[in-house]
């Protein structure tokens, strides 16, 4: 067990390295005012190997260039409940507006929630009837990855994307679950899938003049 949590967190210290490049090349892309910047707003179905189930993040963005800043909340879909914030850099390989490619890093952290129900069901499979409440965690997960953009129509991408990394999670309540069981682990590498939508607005459009 003590082999697996410093694997997972030499893992998570790997995705930080790689968060901290990304966030390095962030810094180093200057908005200067010839590049294209637009605004909007994103929605997305994530899934990742953390427990909590299917996921939406509603974000509103700002890109600049090739860079692309995210930030918003996550919802629980099983439980119908915001559960968390969510924070995302993108970094785009072209300048294309039909079909792109990016590379991003994932930040998500989340209050309060549940494991999904069926999860829960395992874990107490010989007294899940006699708890009193199923266990509450606060969870944080780190991502880096790569995706693709596709435009729709006007305006309107839709996108996908897939990162590897890894979550932590500290219970918050007495934990009920049957001790003999591994199927879930509170602290583990992970995957992270996700599709949905954005729409963009482009703020202006001006050529280059100086370097």
């Amino acid at each position: 067990m003590k082999t697996i949590k410093l694997k997972l967190f030499r893992t998570i210290a790997i995705v930080l390295v790689i968060q901290l490049a990304l966030g390095t090349v962030a810094r180093s892309q200057v908005c200067k005012p010839y590049k294209k910047q637009a605004y909007g707003i994103a929605s997305n179905f994530t899934n990742t190997s953390s427990g909590l189930g299917l996921l939406t993040e509603t974000n509103l963005f700002y890109k600049c260039g090739k860079s692309e800043f995210k930030a918003g909340f996550v919802w629980q879909n099983q439980y119908q409940k915001i559960s968390g914030l969510n924070l995302q850099y993108r970094y785009y390989l072209a300048d294309n507006d039909y079909f792109n490619v990016f590379l991003y890093m994932n930040t998500m952290r989340n209050y309060n929630v549940n494991l999904r129900k069926e999860i829960n069901a395992v874990v107490h499979r010989y007294n899940y009837s006699e708890i009193p409440e199923l266990e509450r965690f606060n969870t944080q997960e780190h991502y880096v990855g790569f995706g693709i953009q596709v435009r729709l129509v006007q305006n309107l991408f839709i996108d996908s994307k897939i990162g590897f990394g890894g979550y932590t999670s500290q219970i918050l309540n007495e934990d009920y679950r049957n001790k003999n069981t591994t199927y879930h682990s509170d602290n583990d590498f992970a995957l992270q899938l996700s599709v949905g939508l954005h729409y963009k607005v482009d703020i202006r459009k001006k050529s280059k003049r100086w370097p």
